[in-house]
């Protein structure tokens, strides 16, 4: 495993984003949550009786969410129990338990230079309107100008013309 804290961290620390501890044995989602998040969930439905997801809001109302239980182990004891450090963290050194690609320290990627010589005029406006030129256009229908009857005042015409549009 990565290097032993020795300092006790407050509870808190499981918290953070920082914490790269996995439940590989959560009974209730299909996947391998991190530990933060689950103590994320498990704040929203301590504030709002409820989390966004559904399945983890009925287990901790039912007593069945494991990271409710370990939440609950670490206040009794007070400090952060289940806090392992992301940085540097492998596969191999957190027992198995997958850790995610987007963990890992990886290079910044350098933005690939463009040839903008290549665009029909210079801007995406320019080559809409040029492919736009080639499409066939379609006739508009022709209809009568309407007009006003004799003795017809503007606002029956207005009626009369909302009535058959």
């Amino acid at each position: 495993m990565t290097e032993e804290v020795t300092t006790r961290l407050p509870v808190t620390a499981s918290e953070s984003g920082k914490n790269a501890y996995y439940l590989p044995n959560c009974n209730v989602v299909d996947h391998v949550p991190a530990y933060c998040s689950c103590l994320d969930k498990i704040k929203q439905i301590k504030a709002a009786g409820r989390s966004a997801f559904h399945e983890c809001s009925t287990a901790a109302r039912q007593g069945r969410c494991k990271a409710a239980d370990m939440r609950q182990e670490e206040e009794l004891k007070g400090e952060a129990l289940y806090f392992v450090p992301r940085a540097g963290l492998t596969q191999a050194e957190h027992g198995g338990a997958p850790v995610p690609s987007w963990s890992a320290r990886m290079p910044t990627p350098k933005p690939k230079r463009r040839d903008l010589s290549t665009n029909v005029g210079g801007s995406f406006a320019d080559a809409i309107n040029e492919a736009m030129k080639s499409l066939p256009v379609a006739p508009r229908p022709t209809m009568p100008a309407p007009t006003m009857v004799a003795g017809e005042t503007p606002m029956q015409f207005a009626r009369r013309l909302a009535v058959t549009c």
